[in-house]
């Protein structure tokens, strides 16, 4: 895990030296920070990405951290960005840095309890700008996403309540998988 998280940190910054680099200047990096909330789970986000952007269309990389308000886990997600205007799309993958606390009757399915131990990630939003001044953008970032996060499920006190909750958690751990996102991301080099 760790690796990968290094691996993709250099992929990203190495994705923004070259950027810098580059004679045309139609690279732009972006710097944001996310409240993204499921049913029962709240993350502050923050997030790097890099996107080539000549004109309209636009397609990039992006390293995100979710970083869980109430269990105090966090999650790392690289993913792979592209753009039509205002519009994106996010796909990429979560893995879990760290994983959650334990608290007192309560039994934590996180990223790590699946078989392969990471998360499809899928996002879709919109950036509309909010401000804009000589040296970049700010602008709202506002959309949804969908991955697997960590989620508290009750320990069964007896056999019948065992049974309830086998055939509740799969509800549980679906209606964690979407979560809402809003934020603000400041952008600068090459913006439209």
């Amino acid at each position: 895990m760790k690796r990968f998280t290094i691996i993709s940190v250099a992929l990203v910054m190495g994705l923004g030296g070259t950027a810098w680099a580059a004679p045309d200047r139609a690279w732009r990096w972006d710097l944001g920070v996310d409240t993204t909330s499921s049913v029962t789970q709240v993350y502050l986000a923050p997030d790097a990405s890099v996107t080539f952007a000549p004109g309209v269309f636009g397609i990039g990389a992006g390293l995100k951290t979710y970083v869980g308000v109430p269990y105090m886990d966090v999650l790392v997600s690289p993913y792979l960005h592209g753009e039509i205007g205002v519009f994106y799309l996010n796909l990429g993958a979560v893995f879990e840095a760290k994983g959650p606390v334990s608290r007192s009757g309560k039994t934590a399915v996180s990223i790590n309890d699946l078989d392969t131990p990471v998360s499809p990630l899928v996002a879709l939003g919109f950036q509309p700008v909010i401000f804009r001044s000589e040296s970049g953008v700010w602008k709202l970032d506002v959309g949804l996403e969908g991955f697997m996060s960590t989620v508290y499920v009750d320990e069964p006190d007896d056999p019948g309540e065992a049974v309830g909750l086998a055939l509740l958690a799969p509800l549980t751990i679906a209606l964690n998988v979407p979560k809402v996102t809003i934020g603000v991301t400041y952008a600068f080099g090459h913006v439209n």
